[in-house]
C-alpha cells in the first residue's frame, strides 16, 4: 500500500466514534464532505496539520474536520516510535487489535520472521490503488499509516477519492456503478497470526460499494491481491471483467 520501495510504515488502525470528539467536530457546524481530484495536497484547503498541533483541542478539531471533509489528513512531524505514534493516534480514537499485531505494527519483517508477513505490503514492490481488509466483515474506517524511514527512490503515496470515483462512475459508466453495488464478491487473506503463529483463513462476501440509506457512500472495498476466486465461463468473460477495470475521468486519482 504506502510500503513499496523500501519505505517502512507503521500501521494502526482506530474506531471514531467517541462522544466527546464527536461533539468537538459537530461544534465545528460539520463541515461539508468534499470531493477532490489530483492536486489536493497542493490546493489551498490542503488537509494538513502538524502532530504538535494535534495535541491541542483545536489543532485536533481542525484535524477532524479535514478528515471529515476529504476522508484523508497528512499528519506533518510524526513521531518515529510505536509509542510517540500511538500518542498522537489516540487523540482520535482506540486503536483495533487484529491477528497483525496488537493495534499497530511495522512492514518490516524480522530475520526469519514469517508469521503474518504474506501480506503485499511487505514486498518491495509497486501496490495499485486498494483499501485494506476487504476480508474482514466490518473492515476499520480509518486507518493510519506513518511514515518512519523513507526510500531512497520510489515509495510515493497514491491516495484516491472513492466519492470521485463512484461519481465518475455514475457519470461515465452507470452499468459498472450498478454491478458492483449489487453483485458481492469473495475477498480472502491466508496467512499466521503473529501472536500464536496459528494459521489464518478470513474471507468474506461483499459488494464494492455499499451506500447508505441517505444515499451517500459509506463503504468502499477494493483490492485486486485481495479478491477470491471466481468461476471461468460466459459470466465471468462477458459480465465481470468489463467492470473490474472500469473507465476513470481523468485527475480523479
Amino acid at each position: 500500500d504506502l510500503s513499496g520501495g523500501g519505505r517502512i510504515s507503521r500501521y494502526l488502525h482506530t474506531t471514531h466514534s467517541l462522544a466527546d470528539l464527536e461533539r468537538t467536530l459537530l461544534a465545528l457546524e460539520a463541515p461539508p464532505q468534499h470531493r477532490w481530484r489530483a492536486g489536493l495536497f497542493a490546493s489551498a484547503e490542503r488537509p494538513v496539520v502538524d502532530a504538535q498541533a494535534m495535541r491541542t483541542r483545536e489543532g485536533l478539531a481542525i484535524a477532524l474536520a479535514h478528515m471529515r471533509a476529504h476522508g484523508v489528513l497528512l499528519v506533518e512531524g510524526m513521531p518515529l516510535t510505536t509509542e510517540g505514534t500511538r500518542e498522537i493516534v489516540l487523540q482520535i480514537g482506540c486503536p483495533r487489535s487484529t491477528y497483525y499485531g496488537d493495534s499497530m505494527w511495522s512492514t518490516r519483517a524480522a530475520p526469519g520472521e514469517d508469521a503474518g508477513v504474506q501480506d503485499t505490503a511487505y514486498m518491495e514492490v509497486g501496490i495499485k490503488p486498494h483499501t485494506d481488509n476487504t476480508y474482514f466483515r466490518d473492515p476499520p474506517g480509518l486507518q493510519v499509516l506513518n511514515c518512519v524511514s523513507q526510500a531512497e527512490r520510489g515509495g510515493e503515496s497514491l491516495v484516491v477519492d472513492a466519492r470521485s470515483v463512484v461519481r465518475s462512475l455514475r457519470e461515465n459508466a452507470p452499468s459498472t456503478l450498478d454491478f458492483f453495488t449489487k453483485t458481492a464478491l469473495p475477498w480472502f487473506s491466508y496467512d499466521r497470526d503473529k501472536r500464536a503463529g496459528l494459521p489464518i483463513a478470513l474471507s468474506s462476501l461483499e459488494p464494492v460499494f455499499r451506500f447508505a440509506a441517505s444515499g451517500e457512500l459509506d463503504q468502499f472495498r477494493f483490492n485486486e491481491v485481495d479478491r477470491g476466486d471466481l468461476p471461468p465461463g460466459e459470466w465471468y468473460d462477458s459480465l465481470f471483467l468489463p467492470h473490474w477495470l472500469p473507465p476513470l475521468a481523468p485527475g480523479d486519482h
